[in-house]
C-alpha cells in the first residue's frame, strides 16, 4: 500500500511541475498585447462567442505565424485590435485589400479597417483548435490561479522541506 501512495504522490508532483512550468513558459512568452507567442505560434484563447461557430467560447488556438506578412485576398485572418474600450481585442476577419508600403511594411484592408502588418496574428486556416483548454489555461495564467496552483504549492514544498531538515538536525543533535 505504501507503494502505491508514493506512485501517486510522485505522479501528482510531476503533473503539477508540468503545469507550473508550461504555465510559467506562456506568462514569460507574452508579446506586446500579452498574448502568449512561443514557437512560431500565437496561442489564443477564445472567451466569449463572437468566433463562433468555428471556435467555441474556452477553445485555445494555436495560430501559426508562419507566412505572416504574406496574406491573399479573401484569406481569413486573426488580427488585434487595439481600438476597443476593453484594451486588446482578437478580431477575425477576411482580407478585402492590401498595400504594400515598404519592404518590411503592408497595410490590410480587413473588412471595414485598416490594419498594419504588424497587428496580424495569422491565418485561420493555418491554426490548431484545442476545445476546452483555453479554459484551463486561462485559470492558470490569472493572478489568483497561478497563486492557487504554481506559487502557494511551491512555497508549501518548500516549507515542508525547511521543516523536515529542522527536525533531521534536532534528530541528529539529540543522537550525539
Amino acid at each position: 500500500m505504501k507503494v502505491l501512495k508514493n506512485i501517486i504522490v510522485n505522479f501528482l508532483i510531476v503533473i503539477w511541475l508540468v503545469i507550473a512550468i508550461a504555465t510559467t513558459i506562456c506568462l514569460f512568452s507574452y508579446n506586446q498585447f500579452n498574448i502568449s507567442e512561443i514557437a512560431g505560434y500565437t496561442l489564443l484563447i477564445i472567451d466569449n462567442k463572437e468566433m463562433e461557430p468555428t471556435f467555441k467560447n474556452g477553445d485555445l488556438v494555436l495560430v501559426s505565424s508562419e507566412g505572416k506578412y504574406d496574406f491573399d485576398l479573401g484569406e481569413e485572418v486573426f488580427f488585434y485590435n487595439e481600438s476597443s474600450v476593453e484594451g486588446v481585442v482578437i478580431n477575425q476577419g477576411t482580407i478585402t485589400g492590401k498595400e504594400k508600403v515598404n519592404s518590411q511594411e503592408t497595410t490590410y484592408q480587413i473588412e471595414d479597417r485598416t490594419i498594419s502588418s504588424s497587428y496580424v496574428i495569422g491565418a485561420v486556416n493555418h491554426s490548431i483548435i484545442w476545445r476546452y483548454v483555453g479554459f484551463v489555461l486561462n485559470v492558470f495564467q490569472s493572478r489568483w490561479g497561478y497563486m492557487f496552483f504554481v506559487i502557494l504549492p511551491t512555497l508549501f514544498a518548500l516549507i515542508y522541506e525547511i521543516i523536515a531538515i529542522v527536525e533531521e538536525l534536532k534528530e541528529e543533535k539529540e543522537e550525539n
